[in-house]
């Protein structure tokens, strides 16, 4: 948002589960699983280890990605990747 109208920089509040409860915390990892395998899979793999795209792309791999910058990358669709704001 510093460059031109966009999101903000999330907060760690906007993808932290620290604050919930052990039930919510089991509810919020299944639903992000779900999300994950019906919108991230087809380019990160179901391991989220990256993979091969159309015209030479390449999805990265998330596994040494924080939780931050996978946050601001759904928000904001970096490269040939969709948002999901």
């Amino acid at each position: 948002a510093s460059l031109a109208p966009g999101p903000a920089v999330p907060d760690e509040a906007d993808y932290s589960t620290a604050d919930l409860s052990e039930e919510e915390r089991v509810e919020a990892l299944a639903a992000g699983g779900e999300i994950f395998r019906t919108n991230c899979t087809a380019c990160h793999n179901f391991a989220g280890a990256g993979g091969a795209m159309p015209r030479g792309g390449k999805a990265p791999s998330l596994h040494k990605t924080t939780n931050k910058h996978i946050y601001e990358a759904m928000l904001t669709g970096p490269g040939p990747m969709d948002n999901f704001s």
